[in-house]
């Protein structure tokens, strides 16, 4: 790590503004209660995307993002008065950088209250929660969840009690890649905006009658749907209410299209019924391919599209809440290649269903 900024003398503007300083900007803030007014006053509003994962063995990434770049804080707690609040710059990326707090509960909430006042930011992007040696309700703030966008729960188990501290929590996205206790395992159902890698074999029972189940898009990569299961519950959808409310569902580990359809009336392709792409904005704008899908429709009129990926194993549930998107945007209608592309940091999809940015 290279030398610290100095967090005593008053900012200068000059050196403040460049946006490769950012990092001198929170120095400055941190070093007294007038480098933060001052800093505050800037009204620097170009920085976004504020992320906060609490790492492994205690360890604490900040990152923000400013003109396309990531800057990244490791914070690190010391037990040295002297030391607390100097932000060392890395020697060979000056995007990264450590920052040095106090040994408190309570003083990385601080720090991010902090940033988020100096560059009046009124959300976090994302929270994730990866040590399996802290505990959400110790480390977390409650009003800070919840005004956070993506909630991420990646550490191996959680427990009652982090789940009970976040039973308020409606984020617009949430990653439960955890395993909860037993009597846990609807518990994130209660989302609207879910996807649950932890393995746990849901039915359709916990879809169709649970009174609980408040889910509307739903990502289940790792529970192994049986396609005579995921053909039960299309035909549940077609004949009832219980489940429209589903925008998509993905159906993780289908081996094979099997009994898929049977006893299924599936439309003819090239319908015209709806557009081509399917337009996903969970949790970031994906448009599907769905030109190689098959068209179910309700009574109603609804429509929905089935997407089979042999390389991915998945099976895609696709309701047409509209039946035509606006066009792709100029730069990939151009040129319409097939891409890999992370969904909401899982897998890579590599052929149809195919995502475009």
């Amino acid at each position: 790590m290279g030398s610290s900024p100095s967090l005593c003398r008053y900012p200068q503007s000059g050196e403040l503004t460049e946006h490769d300083n950012l990092f001198k900007l929170i120095a400055a803030a941190a070093g007294s209660k007038k480098g933060k007014e001052y800093v505050k006053n800037l009204e620097i509003r170009d920085v976004t995307d504020l992320r906060i994962i609490f790492g492994e063995n205690g360890m604490t990434l900040i990152t923000l993002n400013s003109e396309n770049k990531t800057f990244e804080m490791h914070l690190e707690q010391t037990e040295q008065e002297q030391d607390v609040g100097k932000l060392k710059v890395n020697d060979v990326n000056p995007l990264l950088c450590k920052f040095n707090i106090k040994s408190a509960p309570d003083v990385i909430q601080t720090t991010i209250t902090i940033l988020m006042n100096i560059f009046h930011l009124q959300n976090i992007r994302t929270m994730e929660f990866k040590d399996p040696d802290r505990l959400i309700h110790e480390i977390a703030d409650i009003h800070q969840l919840a005004k956070t966008a993506h909630l991420r729960i990646t550490k191996p188990t959680v427990t009652s009690q982090e789940l009970k501290f976040l039973k308020s929590i409606r984020t617009f996205f949430l990653a439960f890649n955890t395993m909860p206790p037993d009597e846990y395992h609807l518990w994130p159902l209660k989302f609207k905006n879910v996807e649950i890698l932890n393995g746990y074999l849901y039915t359709i029972d916990d879809l169709y009658k649970n009174d609980e189940c408040y889910t509307t898009k739903l990502n289940l990569r790792k529970c192994e749907w049986s396609t005579t299961s995921i053909n039960e519950f299309l035909k549940i959808w077609l004949e009832s209410k219980q489940l429209l409310k589903f925008e998509y569902i993905r159906f993780g580990s289908v081996e094979d299209l099997g009994d898929l359809f049977d006893g299924l009336t599936v439309l003819p392709r090239f319908n015209a019924l709806h557009s081509r792409y399917y337009k996903m904005d969970s949790p970031h704008p994906i448009w599907f391919d769905c030109k190689t899908g098959w068209d179910i429709k309700r009574s109603d009129d609804t429509l929905a599209t089935v997407l089979f990926d042999r390389d991915s194993r998945c099976c895609w549930f696709l309701v047409w809440r509209e039946r035509f998107f606006p066009d792709l945007p100029e730069e990939l209608s151009n040129d319409l290649v097939e891409v890999e592309e992370q969904l909401g940091g899982l897998d890579l999809l590599t052929s149809s269903p195919r995502p475009y940015y």
